[in-house]
Formats: structure tokens, C-alpha cells, sequence
């Protein structure tokens, strides 16, 4: 497991904790399309509103003011689906 993510499961909040917003997309829709099918491949991808960490499915809905974080190197952090991944 990235170093990256280790650090981001420990300050994260459970979802259902996220901040309502009357706009909302699938956490996949704030992704590049070149993107989109690589989060597919993640069980949760890492998402920030108002300054708070969330693990969201690509599937889950955010508020479109949401950022996806990435690592240095620009790859999404996430959990893969599989495990070993």
C-alpha cells in the first residue's frame, strides 16, 4: 500500500458524513476520461470536500465541488478492488 494512502485512511470519514450539496455527480464524473476507466480497477478512490478526506466509490454521489487526490506522481489514490492491486 502506497505511504500516501496509508496517511489518508487514518484522517478519513466515513461517507456518509459528506457534506450535502444540491449539485451532486457520481465521483466518476470528476475524473478525465482517460481516467475513468482506471477507477474502475479502485473499490474507493480518495475524494476532498471543504477540507475533509473521504473514500467514495466511483459510483457514489459527491458534491461536484469535490476534489479526486492523486499521488505525486499524478495517479489516483484509491483502494484497488482487488486485493493485491
Amino acid at each position: 500500500m502506497k505511504p500516501e494512502l496509508k496517511l489518508l485512511l487514518k484522517e478519513a470519514k466515513p461517507i456518509g458524513e459528506m457534506p450535502k450539496s444540491s449539485k451532486i455527480v457520481k465521483a466518476i464524473q470528476l475524473l478525465q476520461e482517460h481516467e475513468k476507466y482506471t477507477a474502475k480497477m479502485y473499490a474507493f478512490i480518495a475524494v476532498q470536500v471543504e477540507q475533509q478526506l473521504y473514500f467514495a466509490r466511483p459510483t457514489d454521489l459527491v458534491p461536484e465541488y469535490a476534489s479526486v487526490l492523486r499521488d505525486s506522481t499524478g495517479a489516483l489514490l484509491g483502494i484497488p478492488a482487488v486485493v493485491g492491486g
